[in-house]
């Protein structure tokens, strides 16, 4: 629908800013562009401002980074950056971390309403309270979005401020409720704050339209996990053991290292909170699998892990 009411917009085939907006509608939807050729020829016309075309070269050059065309789209990112709004350098930033090669300046930073971009490199950066900051700020701007809130909320959870990223969900699912990464977000906390009753019933909601088996990709892993926690924290450490097994495998499957050493780092917390036989093993095998990867979130999660592996051995009540 929102291609429809671009493409037989007024100027749709000069404006700058539509055919920017043609060219994204079209990757979101998965959809064939159009406009992609007379974008290309608008974006070489100088008579433009940058300003005018920086959402065109943003656009454009996503395209080409989608079509594996990474030396280009380098090219096109940093024409974008010529005379920025805070959607490019979003985008600037996004794409250095797929591809790199495309550093963010600190002047750009100064733009109005750069707050994704910024959020992004603090959280990078392990400046976990700046990255929350930002983010609160991303998500008053766009308050109806799920990808602040999503955002903002793991960092709250990652650094273990549970109640603040329940209070952020909750609120974001008013608007958005039946966003699979928002529900498994609250979920996770909820778990962690053990209100067990409430996750459950949330999480049933979303089990009853999927197969944890079957599905794929991020929330494969994810969902997978989370189901695993809530186990645990119902006092089924082996069937919870199963699920974070499910979400290392799947991992593993999808070569995601990442996710895969971050499910054992979460495993291992379960085992030492229920304080399992196998919790000290668990614990030193996804500590040494930490250590081989350069992750300040991993790290992070790593250095909780390490506290509570402490608190099992002095035999110390975990709070």
């Amino acid at each position: 629908m929102a291609l429809k009411i671009i493409r037989r917009a007024s100027g749709a085939k000069r404006d700058p800013w539509l055919l920017a907006a043609e060219i994204a509608t079209a990757s979101a939807s998965r959809s064939a562009t159009l406009f992609a050729k007379i974008g290309v020829n608008r974006n070489e016309d100088d008579s433009i401002s940058p300003f005018a075309r920086t959402e065109l070269s943003s656009a454009l050059a996503t395209l080409e980074m989608e079509n594996g065309k990474t030396r280009k789209a380098r090219q096109l990112f940093r024409k974008s950056l010529k005379g920025p709004n805070e959607n490019s350098v979003a985008q600037v930033e996004w794409a250095n971390r797929k591809i790199g090669g495309l550093e963010i300046e600190k002047e750009f930073l100064a733009l109005p309403r750069v707050f994704e971009a910024s959020a992004n490199l603090n959280l990078a950066a392990g400046k976990w309270n700046g990255a929350i900051a930002d983010g609160m700020e991303w998500l008053r701007d766009q308050p109806f979005s799920t990808h602040p809130a999503v955002f903002t909320s793991y960092v709250a959870s990652l650094i273990e401020d549970y109640e603040r990223s329940i209070g952020i969900l909750k609120k974001s699912l008013s608007s958005n409720p039946d966003d699979p990464a928002l529900i498994n977000n609250l979920v996770f906390a909820l778990g962690c704050t053990n209100r067990l009753e409430e996750a459950e019933i949330i999480f049933e909601n979303v089990l009853k339209r999927i197969n944890l088996e079957e599905i794929e990709g991020l929330s494969a892993i994810t969902l997978a996990a989370t189901e695993g926690l809530l186990l645990f924290r119902k006092g089924f450490p082996d069937r919870g053991r199963q699920f974070y097994q499910l979400a290392i495998s799947k991992a593993t499957a999808q070569g995601n290292t990442r996710y895969k050493v971050m499910a054992n780092l979460y495993l291992a917390r379960e085992e030492l909170i229920a304080r399992t036989p196998s919790a000290e093993t668990a614990a030193s095998r996804a500590i040494i699998d930490a250590s081989r990867i350069e992750d300040k979130e991993v790290a992070l999660i790593a250095d909780q892990v390490r506290k509570l592996e402490v608190s099992a051995k002095l035999k110390i009540p975990i709070q």
